[in-house]
């Protein structure tokens, strides 16, 4: 903008009465601006209240997270330990009761497995897996076998084969450790089974040494080749396990004696695996826990399938009661105690049982304060009233003081912007309620396990607890955790919970949380807008305040547009003078001469 150089034939301070004049329309541009900042500030407050909500629901009442007291395990008051035992992990959930186990893992569960050894994958041109009625069939004989990256194609292409059918059932990898692809189906137990066909220019094929495992520690197991039955002794004179370069060469023999010639049983250490090779096309059976496993050793053509295997345990508790597991899966939940097997066992593992509340209790103190923060900032905000003498402060106001001034001031008018805010006092009244519930299934309250109310009925405690002894709590839980976790989370619906006395605390708090301070439709939503939702921008204030912008806007163009007007008036007096003070000066001049 132009130096404007005014009052020189007037002599009138043209910028301070242009001041003056639009003194009264200034003040009504900053009665707008002031309440456009009140609005953004109300919407900014009420916002961090929501987001302090939001990380109170996620850490206690999201059930993803590793401390949500939705979660049933967390009610556990009796821990077990196994002492120095890595086979076994014993872990009590609600309602378990202290007790003492032995427990002996006969066989793990696991998954039905079959590798294709590097040494196959370079004869195969062509793969072709079935499991059930599913069949898929893999064309390898365009990938360069000499290729870096031939098993990495390898597995790709089967895995686009298993897609393309819809087949979800199986994972497939390359394993260094394996030392080929290694095909697996997702699930164990027995009932899980799937044959391999590899064709190729084949003179054999390979055995994994695991398909022997189960019996060879039985001492004796049986192989069919070439319609020939034998039973192999898998122990020496002493009662020992041989080695299983020893069982090749007795199987050798054994085929020798029975006639079987042009077959050749080896070990290879290296890879693990037992190899067959045969003049002719010769079919190979093992027979293992009554599952037959079968091989097909031709010039052109390997065909084998493989199966899984259950998980075999024995439980004994302290009564001497004995359970029978043989399932699926290496876990199992007896009497809310949740047994996990992690590997076999050479004897019986002893776990004991012991009921210590601490760990729930220290949870439950936690979750109190944290609750009486949240309650405590929203009575703050709703019971705070707002000074009136304080008000945004203007540009003008702002220059006439210091910083720290300028802060000072902010803090007061920030104060009590939430004051009666009606969705703020409806959702903390709704939390207040919830809290003094009585579980009539259980008899339970809040105040009957140690957590009573504080007494300020008044203040910005209203709502709040304290845990005066903590002791009883923790003996509660140790006593009655049935009746402490339908306290908390009794009802199986949080969604939709009846809202009466056989809906517990929590569930109760997850449904006012969830969907007054969460979902997306709920009225405090769509007046402040909730952060990743559409109502971020899409809401009753943002769109105020935006109305705001746009009259503050229109109001300070209309501002510069009279003021303009006014220095063109003064500009044309300002003229005006100038020359008449020229004529006055000329006719001076002749009147002296």
């Amino acid at each position: 903008m132009a130096t404007r150089i005014t009052g020189l034939a007037t002599g009138l301070d043209v910028d301070s009465i242009v001041k003056t004049t639009m003194k009264a329309y200034q003040a009504k541009i900053d009665q707008q601006i002031q309440k456009k900042d009140v609005l953004e500030i109300k919407q900014k407050q009420a916002r961090e209240l929501v987001k302090k909500a939001n990380d109170f629901f996620n850490k206690y009442l999201d059930r993803s997270s590793k401390d949500s007291l939705l979660n049933s395990i967390n009610y556990a008051s009796v821990k077990f330990s196994a002492g120095d035992s890595k086979e076994v992990t014993v872990t009590g959930l609600a309602g378990a009761k202290v007790d003492n186990y032995d427990i002996k893992v006969s066989q793990m569960a696991r998954a039905a497995s079959d590798t294709i050894s590097n040494d196959e994958l370079k004869k195969t041109d062509k793969i072709t897996l079935k499991t059930g009625t599913k069949v898929i069939t893999v064309d390898i004989s365009g990938i360069d076998k000499n290729s870096q990256t031939f098993s990495t194609e390898v597995v790709k292409a089967i895995k686009d084969e298993l897609a393309d059918k819809k087949i979800t059932d199986f994972e497939v990898a390359y394993s260094d450790f394996s030392k080929g692809v290694v095909i697996s189906t997702k699930d164990s137990g027995k009932d899980q089974s799937f044959s391999l066909s590899l064709e190729g220019a084949f003179t054999g094929t390979s055995i994994k040494l695991s398909d022997f495992e189960a019996t060879i520690k039985d001492g004796k197991y049986n192989i069919n080749i070439a319609g020939k039955s034998i039973e192999i002794d898998a122990t020496n004179e002493s009662g020992d396990v041989i080695t299983a370069d020893v069982i090749a060469q007795k199987i050798n023999k054994e085929l020798q004696d029975q006639g079987v010639s042009g077959v050749n049983v080896q070990y290879d250490a290296q890879s693990a695996v037992f190899k067959v090779s045969a003049d002719a096309p010769t079919n190979i059976k093992l027979n293992i826990d009554g599952n037959d496993l079968e091989y097909n050793v031709s010039g052109s053509k390997i065909e084998r399938s493989t199966q899984g295997q259950n998980c075999i345990a024995t439980i004994v508790n302290s009564q001497g009661q004995s359970y029978q597991y043989n399932g699926s899966s290496n876990n199992v939940t007896l009497d809310n105690v949740q047994f996990k097997f992690n590997n076999v066992t050479d004897s019986p593992v002893k776990v004991t049982g012991t009921n210590d509340g601490t760990e729930f209790k220290d949870k439950i103190v936690k979750f109190i304060d944290e609750y009486n923060n949240l309650i405590t900032d929203l009575n703050k905000a709703t019971m705070t009233k707002h000074n009136r003498n304080y008000s945004p402060l203007t540009a003008e106001q702002k220059k006439e003081m210091s910083e720290n001034e300028i802060k000072l001031w902010n803090e007061k008018v920030e104060e009590g912007q939430l004051y009666r805010d009606s969705d703020l006092i409806r959702i903390a009244d709704a939390l207040k309620t919830t809290m003094s519930t009585v579980m009539s299934e259980s008899g339970l309250s809040l105040e009957s396990i140690g957590i009573k109310p504080v007494k300020d009925y008044a203040g910005t405690r209203n709502g709040t607890f304290t845990i005066a002894d903590e002791n009883v709590l923790k003996e509660a839980i140790e006593k009655n955790p049935e009746g402490v976790m339908d306290l908390f989370i009794k009802g199986s619906n949080i969604n939709t919970f009846a809202g009466d006395d056989k809906t517990g605390v929590l569930n109760q708090l997850y449904y006012t949380i969830n969907n007054e301070m969460i979902k997306s439709n709920s009225s405090l939503a769509k007046r402040i807008g909730f952060e990743n939702t559409s109502t971020f921008t899409n809401n009753t204030m943002t769109l105020e305040i935006t109305n705001f912008e746009t009259k503050i806007s229109d109001m300070q163009k209309s501002y510069t547009t009279k003021e303009q007007a006014l220095y063109a008036k003064y500009a044309t007096l300002e003229s005006a003078m100038n020359k008449y003070n020229s004529q006055l000066s000329y006719l001076t001049s002749q009147f002296s001469s």
